[in-house]
């Protein structure tokens, strides 16, 4: 059995963002180390390998929103967003320095682009959960074909 490909960008972005280390990336984002684990290694009771969790997709593209949520969910694209989109603001024009006023228009630019990755994320979830359950039928066996 093949590891499912959303893993393996998982375990990409751990091997990204933290060496490799998942230790240190379950403790980035506030999930049990055991449950990352877990998705590297065939569960025995199901002979599958576990399958990502939204919790863990929505603690990823929050704690690290650099990373691109179409490409950690579906693969399209690259894994990192381009540093245009990370900090996309109205105005171009701005220069980015420590003052308040334009860390506040960067953070609400990512609670925006935030909001949409979790958006995104539902949606993906939702497809993703549709066609397990064609796949589920369809090993099952219970399929009926009408003629």
């Amino acid at each position: 059995m093949q590891i499912p490909d959303i893993n393996l960008r998982v375990r990409q972005i751990i091997d990204l963002k933290t060496n490799g280390n998942v230790k240190k990336f379950a403790e980035s984002i506030n999930i049990k180390q055991q449950s990352i684990n877990r998705l590297f290694n065939i569960d025995t009771r199901t002979g599958k390998y576990p399958i990502v969790t939204t919790e863990i997709l929505v603690a990823i593209t929050e704690m690290y929103v650099d990373v691109d949520s179409k490409w950690l969910l579906i693969g399209k694209g690259e894994p990192y967003k381009n540093e245009k989109s990370v900090l996309k603001v109205a105005d171009p024009g701005i220069e980015y320095s420590k003052s308040d006023k334009n860390d506040n228009l960067i953070i609400e630019e990512l609670r925006k682009q935030n909001d949409q990755q979790r958006k995104d994320i539902e949606w993906f979830k939702k497809e993703f959960d549709k066609k397990q359950e064609m796949i589920d039928v369809l090993l099952s066996g219970n399929v009926c074909v009408k003629k």
